[in-house]
């Protein structure tokens, strides 16, 4: 009888190594569920409201003004002319997602120049949201991503546990 051993020495380094992607590969994942599910949330338009409908304001003097309003996707209307004012929000939505060994960031941004007042944060932004955009119902996109953080956490331990059984 014959034995033979083998002896692997250095296992321990090579299983961080692995844990560390198998890690890095769920977090991948559940960052990528969540900035999708978070992308999706702030691409919703709230209800319209009157001033989506043609409407005339009063201004300080007590006169009736132009007739004016604002249609979604294609801009101010006054009177009968209308101004493209749009950027098209719902659709300057990027995703980036950056990784290294031990540090993965997830960024969503809107390349409309209004986005900022629109989902922008004040206390992270200095611009933020503005009062009109908040009482319209937009959410601003900090608030919505907290939403999901608890859903991305555990979708990040279940896809570790899928890749390690």
């Amino acid at each position: 009888m014959s034995n033979v051993t083998v002896e692997l020495e250095g296992l321990d380094k090579v299983m961080k190594k692995l844990y560390r992607v198998k890690a890095q590969e769920a977090v991948i994942a559940g960052f990528s569920w969540g900035m999708d599910r978070v992308q999706k949330e702030l691409m919703e338009y709230p209800p319209e409201t009157f001033r989506n409908r043609p409407h005339q304001v009063v201004d300080k003097s007590g006169k009736l003004g132009a007739l004016k309003w604002y249609e979604r996707d294609k801009g101010s209307h006054v009177r009968d002319k209308l101004y493209r004012t749009t950027e098209k929000l719902k659709k300057k939505w990027k995703q980036k997602l950056t990784h290294t060994p031990g540090n993965i960031t997830g960024t969503l941004s809107n390349t409309a120049s209004y986005a900022g007042y629109v989902h922008g944060d004040r206390k992270v932004d200095g611009e933020g949201q503005t009062d009109l955009m908040k009482e319209i119902g937009w959410e601003v996109g900090g608030d919505v991503a907290k939403k999901f953080k608890s859903k991305i956490e555990k979708i990040i331990l279940d896809n570790f546990k899928k890749k390690w059984r």
